[in-house]
């Protein structure tokens, strides 16, 4: 899965993201929530369509944060390959 950085207009220092999968999925970078310093870590979300509207939900509810962008990248890749045999 291709990976690109994209910029948004939030303060860079505490906020990243990257689309991949055709901007299938978001993988969004945080240190600070409404002001407040949190642990840094990953939110791995994907696009859901529904009635002509577009969603962002979270891909691993039960553990919705990673440590690394690698790990990141993996849960993304893990959720692709299980949506496509979901698909068979």
């Amino acid at each position: 899965m291709n990976w690109r950085r994209i910029h948004t207009g939030d303060d860079e220092t505490h906020r990243k993201e990257w689309l991949g999968g055709r901007g299938l999925y978001k993988i969004v970078w945080r240190d600070e929530a409404f002001g407040v310093a949190v642990p840094p870590a990953f939110q791995i979300m994907c696009s859901k369509k529904i009635d002509g509207h577009e969603f962002w939900e979270l891909v691993d509810r039960a553990k919705p944060l990673k440590r690394t962008l690698k790990a990141a990248k993996r849960a993304c890749e893990n959720h692709a390959t299980a949506a496509q045999m979901d698909r068979k």
